[in-house]
């Protein structure tokens, strides 16, 4: 239970999509502590795509949080949007890569 918020919703989601950036780049310190005071708050839903930060924000993601906690500590969902591929064929080599960067 969230002692600050006892009453929230623990399907809150944690967007992906506008990290701190520093000098250009993801602040990955930063996005790490991010995710770690979210994940101590009770939440575990995270979601991503690769056009978030022109695909650094899935590589954010494995530094930040997949290769910092278990599988079963998070929920992490990562869109499949259509520009990425021309045909059906596509879709399941770019999922796979999807898949492999975070």
């Amino acid at each position: 239970m969230n002692k600050f918020f006892p009453e929230v919703n623990k399907n809150f989601g944690f967007g992906c999509m506008r990290f701190p950036t520093a000098g250009g780049k993801i602040d990955e310190k930063q996005v790490c502590e991010m995710f770690d005071l979210f994940l101590k708050s009770g939440f575990n839903y995270f979601d991503t795509a690769h056009g978030y930060h022109r695909g650094l924000s899935e590589k954010a993601i494995k530094n930040c949080l997949t290769s910092r906690y278990p599988r079963s500590a998070y929920v992490l969902t990562d869109k499949l949007t259509d520009p990425y591929f021309n045909k059906r064929e596509d879709i399941r080599p770019f999922f796979m890569r999807q898949l492999q960067t975070c």
